[in-house]
């Protein structure tokens, strides 16, 4: 018993008739070719305008696939394009935040170290202000004492 499609079928031949008969494969990858390499002018670095006027002159068989494919290819490209301008700006704007961070924290270390005087009065301005979170927390606790209420409720 022979295989559908094996070797010894009719289907084969009968779909490659029909392929033949309906022009598919046949002409179709010359005349892309052609189209594709013709002598119309086509550069990268055009703009929209300029392709859409250079693909007016491409004529012939293939002409409109090829057209087609040109039109993606710079849409594509021009998609491309303005991520990588948006990819940059915001690298180059991360990077100038970053020098400003570093200059800035440099600039205050600085003038740390230059005045020790700064210093105790940092450390004496902390010292204050946490004795006075601890003594509202104690009168905190005995309002809630003379209330009646327990410390940890509330």
């Amino acid at each position: 018993m022979s295989r559908i499609g094996g070797e010894d079928s009719a289907v084969p031949k009968v779909e490659e008739e029909d392929r033949v008969m309906s022009g598919v494969g046949e002409v179709d990858q010359d005349s892309i070719t052609k189209a594709r390499y013709s002598n119309v002018w086509y550069s990268r670095n055009m703009t929209t305008e300029q392709l859409l006027e250079s693909l007016k002159k491409l004529t012939g068989p293939g002409a409109e696939d090829e057209r087609k494919r040109r039109v993606m290819m710079h849409t594509q490209r021009e998609k491309n394009l303005r991520q990588e301008a948006k990819d940059q700006a915001r690298s180059a704007e991360k990077r100038a935040n970053r020098e400003f961070n570093l200059r800035r924290e440099a600039a205050i270390q600085a003038e740390y170290e230059a005045n020790p005087a700064k210093k105790e009065e940092n450390r004496v301005k902390r010292e204050k202000k946490k004795a006075n979170k601890e003594m509202n927390r104690k009168r905190e606790a005995e309002a809630r004492a003379k209330r009646g209420e327990d410390y940890h409720q509330g």
